[in-house]
């Protein structure tokens, strides 16, 4: 199933809004954004793009970032799975509203494709794995459809759908909680369906909110230079952080 975000609204003049915030903090700031922005126009002129950027640069830097929560975003993705959103909610900072299986029928949702194919099983088009998966898929739906049309409540029924299959979900979530949940899902050891989604996301940032957001949104490893994770993807350079020095890692990471 395609996989598409859309980011559908966000706190107005965002980078202005954080400017302000922060601004408050050391000096005194006008009551209004609009006087605030005519003043820093009027302060920096030309050079105040300059300044936009090496302020988000300095955020980006910053662990002291409490003025990314002024600007907050709502979210429209379609075509993750439900093992994905269980990920997704575990980011506690947010508002989420899913599709409910309780009530939508969701009878051909095998026929439409309403279910995710893991990366490695879609390199392969004739992998006995993928074909074994895809026939799962269509036994669930037989069975989902067969309890409904023996008398079974759709919200009975769904007790057999399988966990990949896809529903919408809408998000709302501030841009500090959302750099921090994509700087860890952006790592290449994420799960491929969420550092899809992931990646998807920082593009729209990028594209609605400006290309000087960017720097919030990096993997860890392209933050200070070397993977930061206890276990390494082998793409990247490996530095053992001194706080996994003496733990077992072993112990906390087989399968």
């Amino acid at each position: 199933m395609k996989k598409e975000v859309f980011l559908i609204s966000w706190t107005d003049k965002p980078l202005m809004t954080m400017m302000w915030a922060f601004s408050n903090m050391h000096n005194s700031v006008p009551d209004t954004l609009e006087e605030f922005e005519s003043d820093n126009t009027t302060k920096f002129g030309s050079d105040l793009g300059r300044i936009k950027s090496s302020f988000i640069k300095m955020l980006a830097a910053n662990p002291h970032s409490s003025v990314l929560e002024f600007v907050n975003t709502n979210w429209m993705i379609r075509g993750g799975s439900r093992a994905f959103q269980q990920q997704l909610t575990r980011t506690r900072l947010a508002a989420y509203s899913i599709q409910s299986m309780r009530i939508v029928n969701v009878e051909r949702f095998f026929e439409e494709e309403m279910f995710h194919i893991p990366e490695r099983f879609s390199s392969d088009e004739k992998s006995a794995v993928k074909s074994e998966y895809l026939q799962a898929m269509k036994s669930a739906q037989e069975s989902y459809c067969k309890l409904i049309s023996l008398g079974a409540k759709v919200e009975d029924a769904r007790g057999v759908l399988p966990l990949n299959i896809c529903s919408p979900i809408t998000m709302s979530i501030n841009l500090r909680a959302l750099s921090h949940m994509l700087e860890t899902r952006l790592c290449n050891l994420a799960q491929d369906e969420h550092r899809l989604f992931a990646e998807k996301m920082v593009k729209e940032i990028s594209t609605k909110l400006g290309a000087e957001f960017d720097p919030l949104f990096r993997k860890p490893c392209e933050k200070v230079g070397h993977c930061t994770m206890p276990v390494n993807c082998g793409k990247t350079q490996y530095k053992l952080d001194k706080a996994y020095e003496n733990i077992d890692l072993d112990l906390w990471l087989k399968g």
